[in-house]
């Protein structure tokens, strides 16, 4: 059996039910591919990766000092991550948000880089792109197919989500997100 990997990061998670069970309902198009579970639902501020487990208590100490105004956000149409293979791992919802999420997202990073021995995921090379992630298809699956899934949803809209505060997460063993920390403002 494999060893149950933790991998952490700091986000936003949604706790509204009317939002989840949309999410649900959206998902359901997608059959047979793998949804993220409602309960789950996030958005992801900073991906820290299995690497930062050594470095938690710094990291917390890191989310006490930094404040994130409320923010309101859209979310337009369907998009698709993927990897080094040109094959899809991630369908999810994009955010349009203010511009000072990006700011607060990059000086949230910088500090976490300069913890002393943290060694930062290869995700955070890449530009940091605000979404909710909805489906992850094991296994991944090619873009022409991702296209055609996403076509009929172009026209999705969502307007005027709230986000509130932010926290430290960790997938457990059973598919579940556990909270490490959570802040409020």
């Amino acid at each position: 059996m494999q060893k149950h990997i933790k991998r952490y990061f700091i986000g936003y998670l949604f706790q509204d039910e009317t939002f989840r069970s949309y999410i649900k309902n959206l998902q359901q198009n997608f059959a047979p591919l793998r949804p993220c579970k409602p309960e789950n639902i996030h958005l992801t501020y900073a991906f820290l990766g299995q690497e930062a487990e050594p470095f938690i208590p710094e990291i917390i100490d890191i989310l006490k000092t930094i404040d994130l105004p409320d923010f309101n956000f859209d979310i337009q149409g369907l998009k698709y991550f993927t990897n080094q293979k040109s094959e899809v791992h991630t369908i999810y919802l994009p955010l349009t948000h203010p511009s000072y999420l990006l700011d607060w997202q990059q000086n949230l990073s910088s500090k976490i880089w300069a913890i002393n021995g943290y060694k930062t995921p290869p995700t955070w090379q890449r530009r940091y792109t605000p979404h909710i992630s909805i489906i992850r298809p094991k296994p991944h699956i090619p873009i022409t197919e991702a296209e055609a899934l996403i076509a009929s949803f172009q026209e999705l809209k969502i307007e005027q989500l709230h986000c509130r505060g932010f926290g430290l997460y960790y997938k457990n063993e059973s598919g579940f997100f556990t909270t490490l920390y959570e802040r409020y403002i």
